[in-house]
């Protein structure tokens, strides 16, 4: 089992523990689970494409809050609370992937109750917010509608194969009346993950190589060929058709960087 985070360019980590720790946002190196804030990540670009990668992790650096990647994280959250109803007494949402850090600047409305689902527990979660162990691809803790809004944010993408994302689709839209899954396009250029142009157009093998020889974007050189393969292929990202098959009771946003989609969001507003 992987930990996992919900923020992009962050993975959630809920199917198999096949990548490193390097770019967990659930405990990052230097911090503890629980903390408030979410510490800098040392990091040195090094990737085949030198001379754009500290341009390129500029872009995705969501532990800047002024980078490109944070600030458009800030405005998708707020499009999430604006579907948070103003007229019920306690709004339960549920938070696949998150941690207590990632909400620790957001002013939640008085009437929200927040349950995050991770791998594992937080020991010291933010009020009003519980912690809970558990798997996104199946969570029988929670009966039909237990919530009244759900929140997964760059999670979907790295819960295993297609048949992973159809059983965390189905999860979600059982357990919550309202729901905002986001997840990275595959199709915008920019893989955000590795942080190379068109990564994912390429053949397995050819990035596997890649992986074994030097570090790329957040991953971290992986020597060992099956462990690199690994890493390679635990990320399946989406495209808007199979949102639409995953989701289909939801309305699909295009969260747009210039001319191209740089994600997509299902969303559904509670009932």
């Amino acid at each position: 089992m992987v930990k996992f985070a919900c923020h992009a360019f962050h993975p959630y980590f809920i199917a198999l523990k096949r990548t490193s720790a390097k770019i967990r946002e659930f405990v990052l190196p230097g911090s503890t689970p629980g903390a408030s804030t979410i510490p800098k990540i040392a990091f040195e670009p090094s990737s085949p494409l030198s001379c754009g990668g500290r341009m390129f992790f500029k872009f995705a650096n969501n532990t800047d809050k002024d980078s490109v990647a944070s600030r458009m994280r800030q405005q998708r959250l707020q499009r999430f609370l604006d579907l948070i109803p103003k007229d019920l007494p306690v709004v339960r949402i549920l938070d696949v992937g998150g941690t207590s850090a990632s909400w620790a600047q957001t002013e939640l409305p008085a009437n929200c109750e927040v349950t995050l689902l991770n791998l594992e527990a937080e020991t010291a979660p933010l009020p009003r917010f519980t912690s809970v162990a558990g798997d996104a691809r199946k969570m029988p803790q929670f009966r039909d509608r237990a919530f009244d809004l759900g929140y997964s944010n760059s999670v979907i993408e790295h819960v295993g194969t297609l048949f992973d994302q159809m059983a965390m689709a189905a999860e979600i839209r059982r357990i919550c009346r309202g729901y905002f899954v986001q997840t990275p396009n595959r199709h915008f250029p920019l893989e955000p993950h590795f942080l190379i142009p068109c990564w994912q157009y390429l053949p397995v093998g050819l990035r596997r190589r890649w992986l074994q020889n030097r570090d790329l974007g957040w991953m971290k050189c992986e020597p060992d060929p099956l462990r690199a393969q690994a890493e390679v292929e635990q990320i399946r990202l989406l495209t808007a058709r199979e949102m639409r098959l995953l989701f289909p009771d939801a309305k699909l946003w295009r969260e747009r960087l210039g001319p191209f989609t740089k994600s997509l969001v299902a969303w559904k507003a509670a009932p």
